[in-house]
């Protein structure tokens, strides 16, 4: 019985949790071009897999904002929970980092790596299937930060698997200096906020058209405003 939950959200949103691309055209410049040079394209792949142990969830993103449509931001994100005991709540361990290209400059740099590990709990409230997770995360940068990080991911099917609402929220803390020359000089922590909730229209088994709103607080900007960006996307699953 500890493995319900589980399986129970693979067969309730499975166009999540199950093997998938998803196209988004992300149009970020055309609401906020101040902060962005242009409108581009991400890849998004995603594959879960239960476990007789837990479960395994990874994803790849490449934003396709470099020069002439060429691949200019590579993301990975690797979590896997564990659990060998009644408790409730599963081990959680996670990895994320990436590279990138500066569009303007041609030169690369890295996104730098995070390492997480911490407690993950799955639970059912009315229709909806939640997963939530407290860890400790350190961010490897060139001064390294110790921080805290909450997560919590949900997941619900409407109108006989016609609508999927899904998503994520990602709270964090990390140092103000990276140890690098731009951040240089400033003191204590930040927070920072993301979340990305996507609605699917679900075609099929196989193709479903959506959208996936980016939220995100002092992410990709180091002032106190939100940013919000909505894609238009198509996913296949397989």
């Amino acid at each position: 019985m500890k493995y319900c939950f589980w399986i129970a959200l693979l067969l309730i949103t499975t166009s999540v949790f199950a093997q998938n691309l998803q196209l988004h055209n992300d149009f970020r410049h055309s609401i906020d071009p101040d902060n962005n040079s242009r409108d581009y394209t991400t890849l998004s792949f995603e594959t879960f897999r239960l476990e007789s142990y837990g479960s395994m969830f990874m994803k790849m993103d490449v934003d396709f904002k470099g020069a002439h449509n060429n691949p200019g931001n590579l993301f990975t994100q690797i979590s896997h929970t564990f659990k060998f005991w009644d408790f409730p709540a599963f081990l959680h361990l996670e990895y994320s980092g990436g590279l990138g290209v500066d569009s303007k400059s041609g030169y690369g740099y890295a996104i730098d790596n995070a390492y997480m590990v911490g407690a993950a709990y799955p639970f059912q409230l009315g229709n909806a299937w939640w997963s939530t997770y407290l860890v400790y995360r350190y961010n490897n940068f060139t001064q390294g930060s110790h921080d805290l990080q909450y997560s919590l991911y949900w997941g619900q099917n409407f109108l006989r698997n016609k609508i999927s609402l899904l998503g994520h929220l990602v709270l964090w803390t990390e140092n103000k200096d990276h140890g690098d020359p731009w951040t240089a000089g400033q003191t204590g922590k930040k927070l920072l906020f993301l979340s990305e909730p996507q609605i699917w229209y679900n075609i099929n088994k196989l193709l479903a058209i959506g959208t996936e709103i980016k939220l995100f607080y002092h992410v990709y900007s180091y002032s106190d405003g939100w940013l919000v960006y909505p894609t238009l996307a198509i996913k296949y699953n397989y």
